[in-house]
């Protein structure tokens, strides 16, 4: 009885400790947006902060909160990227490498360095990413 009893405890004790794994592996970005085209795109877990982050006026997704993003390749440009899936009105939305508004179209783009940061530290197809688009 006593062997049943700590046999239990461990059970309990494992998917408690598998509960706070799975918590530590959820990550967010947060992209605050300015009035035209440019914002700042935040990951603490990859340590950026701020960094700067581009988009078309004419085809900015909603502002909302975006759960089940993950790190990939974008297929039709090759690029390391975070896909944002469910996007009311948009197909195929990612934050990806850009330099300035003329590289969206409809995406988040921030300098190569930051998704790379990103890539690094985020593990890929994960969905384990909320990203989070906050107009100021």
């Amino acid at each position: 009885m006593v062997k049943a009893f700590f046999l239990l405890g461990l059970t309990v004790a494992a998917l408690f400790l598998a509960g706070v794994a799975q918590a530590a592996d959820t990550y967010e970005i947060t992209v605050t947006r300015g009035k035209d085209t440019t914002g700042k795109l935040s990951c603490p877990a990859a340590g950026i902060s701020d960094a700067a982050c581009f988009w078309k006026k004419d085809k900015r997704i909603p502002a909302s909160s975006y759960p089940g993003c993950s790190t990939t390749m974008m297929a039709s440009k090759g690029y390391k990227a975070v896909y944002i899936p469910d996007v009311q009105g948009f197909e195929g939305i990612f934050i990806h490498q850009g330099s300035g508004p003329n590289a969206s179209d409809g995406c988040v783009v921030t300098a190569k360095d930051n998704v790379e940061k990103i890539w690094n530290t985020i593990p890929r197809d994960q969905k384990n990413i909320t990203v989070k688009i906050v107009d100021e």
